[in-house]
Parts: C-alpha cells; sequence; structure tokens
C-alpha cells in the first residue's frame, strides 16, 4: 500500500489539463477556433491547457490563451512535444490569431540533440504581398539554408 500511493501521485503530476480539446476539434481533426475563442471567454481563465508531462523523458502540451502585450489583441494557439532526456528531441508549433479567430501569423520549429544536430525553424505571416514564409534549416549548425518566399515566388 504504501508503493502505492507515491506512484499515484507521480501519475497525478504528469497531467496538467485545464480543458478537454477533443471537445472543440471538428470532423477533420483541426481545431474550432471560434470555439476555443469562446470557451476561453466563458472560463474567465487567461488560458486554456491539456497536456502530459513525464519528466526528462515526455512532454506534449497544448495551450489556448489570451496572446501577450507584444503580439496583437487575440489569441494564441500553441502545440509542444518534446521527447528524451531534457528536451533532446521535439517540435513547437505557434498560431497567433485576431479576435475573430482568422490567423495573422504561424511558427513551427522541430529540433533533435537540442537544436546542434538539427534545427528547423518556419514562419508564415500575412502580408499586402501574400503569405511570407521564411526557413532556417541547420544541421550540426554549420550546414543548412535560409530561405524567403512570397506566395509561392522566391524572392
Amino acid at each position: 500500500m504504501r508503493t502505492t500511493v507515491p506512484a499515484l501521485t507521480l501519475l497525478a503530476l504528469t497531467a496538467c489539463t485545464t480543458y478537454d480539446f477533443s471537445q472543440a476539434r471538428l470532423p477533420d481533426g483541426s481545431l474550432d477556433q471560434k470555439k476555443l475563442i469562446a470557451d476561453l471567454e466563458a472560463s474567465g481563465k487567461r488560458a486554456l491547457d491539456e497536456g502530459t508531462w513525464i519528466p526528462l523523458l515526455y512532454l506534449d502540451l497544448l495551450t489556448f490563451e489570451k496572446s501577450d502585450r507584444e503580439l496583437p489583441e487575440g489569441y494564441t494557439l500553441t502545440h509542444v512535444k518534446s521527447f528524451g532526456p531534457l528536451f533532446f528531441a521535439g517540435s513547437a508549433d505557434e498560431k497567433i490569431l485576431a479576435k475573430d479567430g482568422t490567423s495573422i501569423e504561424a511558427r513551427d520549429r522541430e529540433w533533435a540533440g537540442w537544436g546542434v544536430l538539427y534545427n528547423d525553424r518556419d514562419s508564415y505571416v500575412g502580408t499586402g504581398y501574400g503569405t511570407r514564409h521564411e526557413k532556417r534549416e541547420r544541421f550540426l549548425l554549420l550546414f543548412g539554408e535560409d530561405e524567403l518566399t512570397y506566395a509561392g515566388d522566391r524572392k
């Protein structure tokens, strides 16, 4: 009985959930951003989150919150996944939304070996000339490429 209590306590600490994101899933699997906005405003909280954390091994955290002061007034949707000791490999996706739920900007990042072996960053920003896509990819910190495109036309 004594070993069961610490094991149950450790298991309870690995879940950090204030919202069930499956409630806001559309039939195609994407998130209904307008429902997320309504649910966040109705909750009275600063953020809705759902996640699993196994210390030093695994992190999967999905967060929907009001955007920081540096960003336009609206919302930020973030999904972080990480594996291995101390975030050895993983990915992070972030969408910045206006108050009405339309997308302003999106960023994603993937890494391995804490970003030393492989590091890939993408940024998508809507502009008056179309969507600007910035990509930066690195292998062993030295090799890789930077790319900038507008709506499919390389500049």
